[in-house]
């Protein structure tokens, strides 16, 4: 054999090559997701509860058990409805991305919500320091009306403990793109399956927000139709029907949201977006109140509107 041989050099296939190809809302925006648990006081007593079981003759213990809780803390009970205005904040700001709790934040929202985001976990953590600087107080209250059952069966936690449990957490994130997965080193049966699973998983996520896109339209549009249908006056002049300014401003910022929510970018969106626009968003909910005209005129652009939304998502690919 002859030393000088050349040995060819091995190139990549295509397949080896490859990254899987995904929609592109990586390119629209990342994503998002809230976690917090405050590590509340609401314990099970099982001395209490034992008792409880041998005193009644219970046959299925799991049935019958004793819960306290040990904090009267008003700061726990603030930061718990803060936490959950947060979470609604977010919740209507983004889209469900996956079934895994991360939600799609469109890149032009990103810095508005993020930094109001932080602002209102600020104000969590802050609130959580009050009700750990209230650890002492809360120990005496309940040594002193927990009755028999402080002294029993169940030791009042330490700050430390309290603070260890409390987390809260805005976790930024990305969507998949074409430089994320590959596909090399797979035989091609496997990697033609993991291709179809992500490009199904995929599908399903952007499916997912067309789904909610589409409720919420229905919601903001189904409502005005039902009002403005139901109001007006009766013979002797009395008002009939419910009527507030949100039934305007709830269209206002749904129309909003519609440009950074549109991630599959279908054209039936964009057309619903600017039908709102134009004839829902400058009505003024006085003439309304006052015109039986104009409330029918806005009644029909509403269903009309309405009728369209089901089409969310038929001209996607």
């Amino acid at each position: 054999m002859s030393g000088n041989k050349t040995v060819p050099t091995l190139r990549a296939t295509n397949w080896e090559r490859a990254t899987i190809k995904v929609p592109d809302a990586s390119t629209m925006g990342t994503t998002i997701s809230f976690h917090v648990s405050y590590g509340g006081g609401k314990k099970k007593h099982k001395e209490a509860t034992e008792k409880l079981v041998q005193s009644e003759g219970v046959t299925n213990s799991k049935r019958v058990e004793v819960r306290v809780d040990l904090f009267d803390s008003p700061h726990l009970s603030n930061a718990k409805t803060m936490g959950q205005a947060l979470r609604n904040y977010i919740g209507e700001k983004t889209l469900p991305w996956g079934d895994d709790g991360r939600r799609y934040l469109g890149n032009d929202l990103q810095p508005t919500v993020l930094m109001e985001a932080e602002k209102q976990k600020s104000a969590i953590i802050a609130e959580m320091e009050k009700h750990f600087s209230s650890y002492p107080k809360q120990k005496t209250l309940w040594e002193a009306e927990g009755g028999g059952l402080a002294t029993t069966g169940l030791e009042f936690p330490t700050e430390a403990s309290g603070r260890a449990k409390f987390k809260i957490d805005i976790v930024p994130g990305v969507i998949t793109n074409v430089d994320d997965v590959r596909a090399g080193g797979m035989p091609k049966e496997q990697r033609d399956r993991f291709v179809k699973d992500v490009r199904a998983a995929e599908q399903e996520r952007l499916r997912g927000t067309v789904r909610e896109v589409t409720k919420r339209v229905e919601t903001v549009m189904a409502r005005m139709v039902d009002r403005l249908g139901k109001y007006g006056k009766d013979k002797d002049g009395k008002v009939i029907g419910k009527f507030t300014d949100s039934l305007i401003s709830n269209a206002v910022d749904i129309a909003g949201l519609l440009e950074h929510f549109n991630i599959t970018k279908d054209p039936e969106v964009e057309a619903v977006r600017r039908k709102i626009v134009r004839d829902i968003c400058p009505l003024d909910p006085d003439t309304l109140r006052n015109s039986s005209e104009a409330r029918a005129s806005a009644r029909r652009s509403a269903s009309e509107i309405l009728s369209r939304v089901g089409r969310f998502g038929s001209h996607r690919d």
